[in-house]
This record gives C-alpha cells, structure tokens and sequence, in this order.
C-alpha cells in the first residue's frame, strides 16, 4: 500500500492520528473546529491556505458559508443583534453591565460591487440614507471604518454591534450612532450601558462636551458623565482608552526635539528630548549582555506604521525597563524621574497624582477618597492585573510569604491630618464624616472612634490643628498686638458688617458725651503697654446700651479669653490669650480672688489653678496681656455684709486711667441709645 510522509502541520494538529472532526462528505463539522478556522482565516488568509494544504483544516469554501451567517452590511442589523441575543441570554443581572467602546481603522478607499445586492461598496455610509443626505453632500470615498464594540464588565463578552463607514468623522455624526447603539443594548436587548470609551481624539472630545446639556443640572465642569436618556435613573461614564493615551504620549516624546522636531517638551524647566530614551539603548545594543532584553529597534525607530502600533507603546509599561533610563538621566543630564508602574485603578491613580498638592480641583459629585483607606476592590484590581499566581504584584492583603497581613488601622496622626482636610473641629462634627464614610463602605475612620476612645480622639482634633496652625502662630507671635490690628485692617470686614461698625461706634460714644480720639488713645496705650493699673479698660452700663458692642471686634481680631466660669480652675487658658475680655463680668470669689484680681489688674505674676490631670503645674500669668472689662456697674468689695470702701476703692483704681482727661470716660455710666 501507498504511504506518504505526515506534513509537520498534520503532526501540530493531530490529523496523523486518524482525525474524524471532518468527515469525507464534508457535512459533520465539530463546532470547535469551525471556531478554531475562523479564528485562524480572521487572523490571516495565507497561514489558513498553508495550514489547509495539511488537510486538517476546512475548505475556504465550506467555511465561507459559517463565515457569512448573515450578509454584514453598515448600521444596526437585525441578524448581528439576533447573534448577540443568543450569547447573552443566560446572562445574569450583574452580568448584563456593558460598555461601549468606539474606534476607528483605516480602510482602503475604493468601490466593491456587491452581487448579491447590486451595490457599490465604499462610499461614506452612517447606516441610514437620511443622515447620508443630511451630512454628506456628495458621494465620497469612505476612508475608516467606525466600529462599535460592545465589552461585558463582568463577563468576557465582545460582540460588534455595528459598524459605519466614515470620513472625517465630527462629534455630531458620532452623537446620533452612539445614542442609536445605546437604545439597542438598552431596550431590545436589557444590557445596562455604564461607560462609553474612546480614543480621545479631537471629534471624540467634542462628543463629550455635546452632553453638557444632559449633565447642566450635575453641575460639572468637565463632561465625564451624562444621563442615560434611556434609564434616567442611570448614568454613563466617559472614559479615555489609556493605550492610544500612551502611544500619542509616546509619538509626541518622539518628535521632541528629534524626527520632525514640531515640539519640546519641557518638564520644570528641564527639556523632554527623544534621545534620553535612544542613547541608553543605543549604548546598552554595544554590549553582548543587554540590560534591556525586551527593548526592540521597533519600539525605538518608529515607522508611520509603527507610530499606529498600539502594542509597542504599551509594551513599555512595566517599570524595571526604565531603570536605566533613570539612572542614565541622573548621571548625563542631571534630570530626577520616577516611574510608577503600580496603578492598578482609579483610586490608585488618583493617590499618586494628589500625593504632592495640597490644593487640587475635584469635579462636582466626586466621591471622598481622602480617607487614607484602600477601596474594597483594590485586592480584586490587583489579582486582575497580575492574572498569575506568581506575579511580581502582591495584593495588599497578603504578605510575600503568602499569608494574610493586617489590615493597616488609622493612627492619630492620619485621624490628624483627616480632620485637617476636612475641617473638622469638634468630635460631634468627626463622628457624622466617620458614619458618611461607613455609609460608602470605608469603615477606618469609624473603627479609630470605636476602638481608641473620646481621649484619642480629641488628642487627634487637637494635634492636626496644632500642626496645621503652628507656622501661623509662630509668625503671629512674632507681631505685636498693634500690628496685628493694622494687618487686620487691610483684610474685609466679617460677614454682616458692611463696613457699619465703626459708624456705628463713633454714634455710642457721641451720644454719652465720650471723646472718640479720647477713647481710641486709651485702647492704643492698653493694646500697646498691656495691663497695670489705670490701663484697664472697664465700660460700665445699663443692658442695651452698646457697651459690648464697643469692644465685640476684640473677638474677630485677637484670640480672646472670655468670661471664665464660677469653678476652681476657671482661668485655664488666660496665659496664652491675646487679651482677656470679661464680657458682663460678675465677680466673685469663686471665679477668682479678689487679692489675686488686684495682682492682675496691677500687671503683677498670678498663679492660676490648673488640674493636675492635665498639668503639671499652675497656670502662670505673667505676661502684659490687655484686659477689658464691661459690666452693668462698679465692683464692690462687701465682707460681712458691709461694704468694705478701702478694697472698692484699690479695685476702682486698677480701672482708672491716669490723666483727668479720660478718667471720667470710663466712669461715667452709658446710657440707652435713643433710637
């Protein structure tokens, strides 16, 4: 009997052995080996015709009837969205999630006649004649192909749902083509559409920016969303394809002062050049051991076709490729670069982009990711990428060894520098933001609250103020407190004043018979020497007569120890006051005694109790530091029942200025004011 030798592509393929996937009459074809065919003749026609001559594979004409299900044509036909009802309906809820994902590609611009339907194939085609008319005035070759892509977010789904043919396409024939796909996924085949992605090309931005009418009420300053006028209740998102953003990156570096030279690039005064990344191959293909392995000529010298190349430019992605570009730029140019190749979403780009600016513009409705607490999906993100059980990225809940690590818990510190960011001052106003935050599934903030106590949380409040206020403090410190006022008068009034205040002051003390210039001077010298006897400032009166009115501004202006409590330690705090304004003061001897009271009216040192839980010692006031006092009439000084007139007069005196000119200013009471 005759034999012949196996062809290499019957051994690869299995035929040697007696195959039957295709019977002799041609009729049986196992589907599997109708998928593998097509998927080879899609890829390419001459290695189908080389691996066919093993006989393994189906004849080009039998696969051109599986090939040509349905006749494709340009638009939305009916039978492509047939196909794509039968791939879907076993789909689940959570699977029906898709997005929309619209390219290009060049064409041949030229005509094929088309027998079955007597058609000349070519011409610019946006699937109905009536949009033709209206956007295309002549007949005209058609250039690129319009492609939209249909990918499942939760699935492995990618079906075509229709395609065009186009020739400098605008943002306004793109608008009505998506909206019709939309309305197909959405109604005819209950597919939610959550994203659209592009290229971002300049039409690509345009149709973007068309959706700022539906997105008028979201108050967005860039259109990165709009409603879904098919499920309003829904949104989609626009998204930019990171690929063809690093490859226009990458041709753009390339024509950096290099090929075309039609730009330079320039980062923080230091120029981007396309031989900072050409020199350090150049110079690493001397060598027999290359420190660049998967570094091509293709990725280096590009070609127009090359430029087009996706792949290469993502290619390039992985961090230790740029090693020795690094350390080359440090060495010969003297040029700092750090890559990043650790941006597995969102929430980690963002992080990197915001770690060094201390002011940022976020758009309206952006969620809260300064909580300083990975995302839930962040683990999910990082298995997707790595796609391998021994990549070179960990997730961030496992350690090297494989076994789980702690989830890292929030310190005082960050607790800090939250509250901080957020403008937090007291713990009622910190405990709402942690339930918000608990709400959105980050549960940090809430767990410190619960865990470490009230203490740890006022010592977190009170610390990232500290901080935060420190430098201003210092530079206030070293002002006096009359230029502190001179400053403070160059910023606005406080809200609600109008600039009336001073109007309205001059008004009180004309009306009780108090020179202005007298008066000022008095709150100049007090301001300017602080306390000691006949510098203290005491405006006696009736209630509503304005005398708190007079002096309210001191709280606007300087940090102020106001009207201390009826307990032991109830001057906590006077030492590192600004001034002290006892406001309706009422004394007592709870509140302070009168021998100390004298001592510091007189601008001598007073010892002030402090608890010892808190301090390690009494409070000590020993600074100048103005006091103002206002009050419905003189303090007396009454002991067993009787008015003691020597310690009312030594305590008339501390309030008493020296000079006869305003010395009856201060004790003449201030009457109502007549309005």
């Amino acid at each position: 009997t005759e034999t012949r030798s196996h062809t290499s592509h019957e051994v690869l393929l299995g035929a040697a052995d007696g195959s039957d996937a295709v019977k002799e009459n041609g009729k049986k074809i196992h589907p599997q080996v109708i998928r593998f065919a097509l998927s080879i003749h899609g890829k390419s026609s001459s290695a189908y015709r080389e691996l066919q001559d093993s006989d393994a594979l189906i004849l080009k004409r039998v696969l051109s009837d599986y090939k040509n299900y349905f006749k494709p044509k340009a638009g939305i036909n009916k039978e492509n969205v047939e196909c794509l009802r039968e791939k879907i309906k076993s789909f689940t809820e959570v699977q029906r999630y898709v997005a929309i994902v619209i390219d290009e590609m060049n064409i041949q611009s030229n005509l094929v006649f088309d027998k079955h339907s007597d058609d000349l194939i070519g011409f610019i085609d946006l699937g109905d004649p009536m949009v033709n008319f209206v956007y295309v005035e002549e007949e005209t070759f058609a250039s690129h192909a319009l492609a939209f892509l249909v990918r499942g977010l939760c699935t492995d789904l990618k079906h075509i749902i229709a395609y065009f043919f186009t020739k400098d396409l605008t943002s306004f024939q793109l608008m009505p083509l998506f909206w019709r796909a939309v309305s197909v996924l959405e109604l005819s085949l209950q597919l939610y559409v959550c994203a659209a992605v592009n290229d971002c090309a300049s039409a690509n931005r345009k149709f973007f920016r068309l959706h700022s009418q539906l997105a008028q009420d979201l108050k967005c300053d860039v259109v990165y969303k709009t409603r879904n006028v098919f499920a309003m209740s829904r949104f989609i998102y626009f998204f930019a394809d990171s690929p063809h953003l690093i490859k226009t990156a990458r041709n753009c570096l390339y024509n950096s002062g290099s090929c075309s030279c039609s730009r330079y690039l320039s980062n923080n005064g230091k120029f981007l050049l396309y031989r900072h990344v050409a020199d350090p191959f150049y110079s690493d293909q001397e060598f027999a051991l290359h420190t660049l392995p998967k570094l091509t000529l293709d990725h280096i010298v590009l070609t127009p076709y090359s430029k087009m190349e996706v792949k290469l430019a993502t290619q390039l992605e992985s961090r230790r490729r740029w090693l020795k570009f690094r350390n080359f730029l440090d060495s010969n140019h003297g040029i700092k670069v750090n890559f990043s190749g650790i941006r597995v979403n969102y929430y980690s780009a963002w992080l990197y982009a915001t770690k060094d600016d201390k002011d940022y513009i976020q758009s309206s409705n952006h969620p809260d990711l300064t909580n300083g607490d990975f995302p839930v999906t962040n683990n999910a993100s990082l298995c997707l990428q790595s796609n391998a059980a021994d990549s070179e990225t960990t997730p961030d809940s496992q350690a090297a060894d494989g076994h789980k690590r702690k989830r890292k818990r929030m310190s005082i510190f960050d607790v800090s520098q939250l509250a901080v960011s957020k403008k937090i001052r007291t713990r009622l106003e910190l405990l709402a933001f942690a339930n918000e935050q608990k709400n959105e599934g980050k549960s940090g903030l809430a767990q410190f609250i619960a865990n470490r106590g009230s203490k740890a949380v006022e010592e977190a409040l009170i610390v990232g103020w500290e901080l935060e206020e420190a430098e201003k403090k210092l530079e206030r410190s070293k002002l006096t407190r009359l230029e502190v006022l001179e400053k403070k008068l160059e910023e606005p009034c406080v809200e609600g004043c109008l600039g009336e205040w001073l109007v309205m002051a001059i008004d009180i003390l004309t009306r009780n018979g108090i020179d202005v210039m007298v008066f000022a001077g008095a709150l100049r010298v007090l301001l300017e020497k602080g306390r000691e006897k006949y510098r203290n400032i005491y405006l006696k009166g009736p209630a509503n007569c304005g005398k708190t009115f007079l002096l309210n501004p001191l709280n606007q202006i300087y940090s102020t120890f106001s009207n201390p409590a009826t307990t032991t330690f109830a001057w906590v705090g006077a030492e590192d006051a600004d001034v002290i304004f006892l406001n309706n003061f009422r004394w007592s001897k709870q509140i302070i005694p009168l021998y100390d009271l004298l001592l510091m009216l007189d601008g001598q040192l007073v010892h002030l109790p402090a608890p010892k839980s808190h301090y390690s010692k009494d409070a000590t006031l020993s600074s100048d530091v103005p006091i103002f006092c206002t009050a419905k009439e003189e303090i007396s000084f009454v002991k067993g029942g009787v008015l003691d007139a020597t310690e009312t007069e030594m305590m008339r005196l501390r309030w008493n200025y020296r000079g006869n000119a305003i010395k009856h200013s201060f004790e003449c009471p201030i009457n109502k004011i007549n309005t």
